[in-house]
């Protein structure tokens, strides 16, 4: 007896302007979520024969052609052109809380109103990011630090599409507070149903009768307890990418002739520009981090710098005015030795399969308290007096009474040995605070 569904479904969205790198990070994630696990019971697949793995085999061969010809050029990497999700299972190898993640991409193009194709359903594009989990908001490294001028920094919001986004996490931290009363009421119907149903089979009419009508009017008992919980995942992510540039940590180039001193000459120059992009992207998005904080106190806004390539430098960078604005284009060099060296991806998704399988947690433990409550209620069945008891022994309710008190305490106690696990699948994962206290200035919680 289960009264779990087989799995779980969280949804992580990306929203930003055309050519940021999307895909890009995408990639990088599920390759640092199927290499970061190794060692512990938890681990990120990609569906084998699905188009998901088809999607991440094709992208991760773009990244590499580019990379092996020592020349790159993000104009150059295939975009999205459609609505695309990626499907993948996190499983933590605990019966009934495998995890559906699915990884929602779409053209950034559709994100500016006035650029919007016709017919593009944008209204199903929001419905996937109003259900999302995780909102990334991936931010143009080059466009902020190489902009040193005022009129520069004017086209900003044209070029990150700052307002669009500020509009989309609105309605998706507005969305995750209704979802957070939603999911815990279709948890306990669902729960309910499936008990009563088996109870159904189990007891006599009066019997189910009388335990219905005590199970209903603890419901808003339970729903008390299960607020303070169970909440949903709500993780804001600010993620400035084509970050190698701006930090001394970047993949090291290993092969150049000189690179002790190459290395000590970057990493001077690179002392400050840590921060600086930290001030700007706090300086740019400062407004955004408060909508989502209006919305619902409860969403978590993570910092996370992420180097999704490695080893690409920026050569030269120019600006260009056109009729709308200026405009920034970027020359890149590949640095040895010519192998693609993520950073920081890992740590993110490590982040967010940690909130995930702590959701499952706090799912598991809302289940022990149910099941914890309904022992109580079928106990409260068994008759006190005499004849009645023996009525109850003649016509099998005791029986059915005490079958089914037996199965609520097999079902905690189950609920129980699932808990356990999760928390020692929680502990696998790390202590998440340590690893941002490891990389201070890539990685932090702006509001938690």
């Amino acid at each position: 007896m289960s009264s779990k569904d087989s799995h779980s479904r969280f949804t992580i969205s990306m929203v930003g302007p055309s050519r940021i790198g999307k895909t890009t990070l995408i990639t990088a994630l599920l390759e640092a979520g199927q290499d970061c696990f190794a060692g512990t019971n938890i681990s990120l697949k990609v569906p084998h024969g699905t188009t998901t793995e088809k999607r991440v085999s094709l992208n991760r061969r773009e990244l590499d052609a580019h990379i092996r010809s020592r020349s790159f050029d993000p104009g150059g990497i295939r975009g999205t052109s459609e609505l695309f999700v990626y499907e993948l299972l996190l499983d933590p190898r605990v019966p009934g809380y495998e995890t559906e993640i699915n990884v929602v991409d779409f053209p950034g193009g559709w994100l500016d109103p006035t650029r919007r194709p016709d017919g593009v359903n944008w209204q199903k594009v929001l419905e996937y990011i109003k259900a999302s989990s995780v909102l990334a908001v991936p931010i143009d490294a080059t466009v902020l630090m190489e902009a040193n001028h005022n009129t520069h920094r004017g086209s900003w919001p044209h070029l990150l599409l700052t307002g669009e986004v500020r509009e989309v996490v609105r309605e998706w931290a507005k969305c995750r507070a209704e979802f957070e009363n939603h999911t815990r009421k279709v948890f306990l119907e669902s729960v309910a149903d499936y008990v009563l149903e088996y109870a159904r089979q189990h007891l006599s009419q009066n019997k189910w009768a009388e335990l219905h009508r005590k199970l209903i009017a603890e419901l808003p008992s339970i729903e008390n307890d299960l607020k303070r919980t169970m909440g949903v995942p709500a993780i804001l992510v600010l993620a400035p990418l084509k970050c190698e540039s701006y930090f001394p940590d970047a993949a090291a180039p290993k092969d150049e002739p000189r690179s002790g001193v190459c290395n000590l000459w970057r990493t001077t120059r690179l002392r400050e520009t840590p921060k600086e992009l930290r001030r700007r992207v706090d300086d740019l998005y400062g407004d955004i981090m408060e909508t989502a904080r209006s919305e619902y106190k409860k969403a978590e806004v993570l910092y996370c710098a992420i180097d999704s390539i490695g080893c690409v430098e920026l050569e030269s960078s120019k600006w260009e005015k056109q009729d709308d604005g200026y405009y920034l284009h970027c020359r890149y060099r590949v640095r040895p030795p010519y192998k693609r060296v993520p950073r920081m991806a890992d740590i993110l998704i490590r982040l967010i399969a940690y909130n995930f399988v702590k959701w499952q947690t706090e799912r598991s433990k809302a289940l022990q308290l149910y099941y914890s409550r309904l022992q109580d209620l079928t106990t409260s069945l068994r008759p006190t007096g005499g004849l009645s008891w023996l009525w109850a022994w003649v016509t099998g309710d005791l029986s059915k009474i005490d079958t089914l008190k037996k199965t609520t305490e097999v079902l905690s106690e189950t609920e129980q040995g699932y808990l356990q696990t999760l928390f020692q699948r929680l502990n696998e994962l790390g202590d998440i605070d340590r690893y941002m206290d490891d990389n201070p200035t890539r990685c932090c919680f702006l509001s938690r």
